[in-house]
Order: structure tokens, then C-alpha cells, then sequence
């Protein structure tokens, strides 16, 4: 195998479990569903390292579809690898839980590989919201709630240095949350880079960082673009957090609502609803502004530096 291959298919995790004397990393393949709906199709072994996964087609409507997932991510929850969903449309009933650290689910792209979320809560969450996960990555796929008023996409609790990359969080309902951290004390360093939100539903949120029982920091939001009707909340960023918001995009709703301090808003282009600030000494620099971004500041010593325009 080619250097260049090997790094592929290992990953982070697989080099960290080598190191720590675990042997290579897992990788198993979760093949697409709609092309084995036939009844009594066989699917094809999964190319995988480490211990293969066998079963039967499932039909796009079947529950079973779910825990098939769920298999494979508890198979490779100690030793942390990579679950790689296919392209296609992946219709869930039950949310998919995170059950270690150093676990990548790993689809073929946002447009390829498809959670069509049929459950409620979030698509994709802890499987123990007590138990610390570390370096766990969600990249190249979409979730589609679908507008479902208690829907979400992804939600994870005592998390840090997660990576939610390259993702598409479609039709975020009226109580849901395309992708939230929720505060803990060891709740930081996450990163949401790449992405594309669309929240629709009165009430709905594109990112959030929450306080919770803690103090989420250090999360960063980078390079990704969200929109949303106007009762909606794009980013919000809760009291405690000294997050990173740097060359992103948000047009439509409640653009930003910044409790935190000590936060950096760099290089982002705002189009739409207001900007509140509520946390202390924040900087916003290069930042640009549609005329219609009304900022409501009721911190202090919030600074703004270099702004393309008003």
C-alpha cells in the first residue's frame, strides 16, 4: 500500500491508536442502501480494516437501517476508526450515538451522502452525554430534517476537539439546532468549518454553543455559510465562550446573538437581521455589512475595526 493510501484510510485515530499500541485503525463501510432494496439481495462484504460487516439489503424504509449504522460505530468505539456511509439516501428512525473518541463518520460529500432524519431530537448525538469524547469528526455528508419542529442535526454534550466538516444541516425546524455544543467544563476547541446551513422553522438555530452547566470555549466557525427566514437565529454563541467566527457567510433571521467575550468576528459577510451583543470586549474586524444589519451592542468595550462596508 502507497504511503499516501495508508494515511487515507487510517486517519488520525488509526495513527494515535498505533502509537498507543491499538494497531491499526477500522475502517467499515456502510454501502448504500437504495442500491440493494431488492427483496433478498445480498450486499456486498464491506472493504474494511479490521473485522468485516455482513447482512442483508435494507429497504430506504426500514428501522433496521439505523441500527445497522449504530453497529458499526459501538464496533470501533474503543479503538476510535472511521465508519464511511456511501453515497446515497440514508433514511434513519433512531438517532445515531457517539459512543468513544477518535470516530470519524465519513461520507462521500454533502450532496452524495444523505441522512434523510426521520426521528425526533437530533440525527446525531452522544451516546452518554457524562462521558468525555475526544477528536471525534462528522465530515462530507448533509442531514435533512425536513422541517420537523423538534428536529435537529447534530448535538453533542462534554465534547472536545470534534470537527464538523464540509456538512450540509438542511431544513433546521422551529426547535432545532443544525449543530450545537453544549457547555461543560470540558466543552472547547470544536470546530464547524465548511458547511452550509439552511434554517427555515420559527425559532430555529443554525450553530449554537451552549453554556449549559459550564463554559463552552475556544469553539471555532469557520468558512461556512447559513441562511434563514427572519424569526430564526444563524449563530449563538453562548456567555462563557471565546469563540472564533472567521470568513463566513449568514443572510436572513437573527444574524448573531454573541453572549460570550473575549470572542473574535473576522472577515464575515452579514446580510439581513440584527447583531446583538450582550458579552464584553469582543472584536470584529473586516467584517462587512448589508445596510439592513442593525447592531444592538449592550456590551462593553466591544471594538470594531476595518469594515468593508455599512
Amino acid at each position: 500500500m502507497k504511503r499516501r493510501d495508508f494515511l487515507i484510510a487510517t486517519g488520525t485515530a488509526g495513527i494515535a491508536g498505533a502509537a498507543a499500541g491499538l494497531g491499526l485503525a477500522r475502517v467499515i463501510e456502510v454501502p448504500d442502501e437504495t442500491a440493494t432494496s431488492t427483496p433478498g439481495a445480498k450486499m456486498a462484504s464491506p472493504q474494511v480494516v479490521g473485522t468485516p460487516f455482513e447482512g442483508d439489503g435494507l429497504a430506504s424504509s426500514d428501522p433496521a437501517r439505523t441500527a445497522e449504522i449504530q453497529g458499526r460505530i459501538d464496533a470501533i468505539s474503543r479503538t476510535g476508526g472511521t465508519v464511511r456511509i456511501a453515497a446515497g439516501t440514508h433514511r434513519l428512525f433512531a438517532p445515531l450515538r457517539i459512543s468513544g473518541s477518535f470516530i470519524t463518520l465519513q461520507g462521500e460529500g454533502m450532496g452524495a451522502t444523505i441522512i434523510d432524519w426521520r426521528g425526533p431530537g437530533a440525527a446525531i448525538l452522544n451516546s452518554d452525554a457524562g462521558a468525555r469524547r475526544d477528536g471525534v469528526t462528522v465530515r462530507d455528508l448533509s442531514i435533512d430534517t425536513h422541517h420537523v419542529a423538534d428536529a435537529s442535526g447534530i448535538v453533542l454534550e462534554h465534547f472536545q476537539h470534534a470537527l464538523i466538516e464540509r456538512c450540509r444541516l438542511q431544513g433546521v425546524g422551529e426547535r432545532g439546532v443544525g449543530v450545537e455544543f453544549r457547555g461543560s467544563e470540558a466543552t472547547y476547541y470544536n470546530t464547524v468549518r465548511g458547511c452550509w446551513f439552511n434554517v427555515s422553522g420559527d425559532g430555529g438555530v443554525g450553530v449554537r454553543w451552549s453554556g449549559g452547566g459550564g463554559e463552552p470555549n475556544g469553539n471555532r466557525l469557520i468558512d461556512t455559510t447559513l441562511s434563514g427566514t427572519p424569526r430564526t437565529t444563524l449563530i449563538d454563541v453562548a456567555a462563557g465562550d471565546t469563540a472564533l467566527i472567521l470568513g463566513c457567510g449568514a443572510e436572513g433571521g437573527n444574524l448573531l446573538r454573541l453572549a460570550g467575550s473575549s470572542c473574535q468576528v473576522i472577515g464575515t459577510r452579514f446580510e439581513g437581521g440584527p447583531i446583538r451583543i450582550d458579552g464584553n470586549f469582543n472584536q470584529f474586524v473586516g467584517n462587512s455589512y448589508a445596510q439592513s444589519v442593525e447592531i444592538v451592542d449592550r456590551g462593553q468595550g466591544n471594538v470594531s475595526s476595518g469594515e468593508l462596508s455599512r
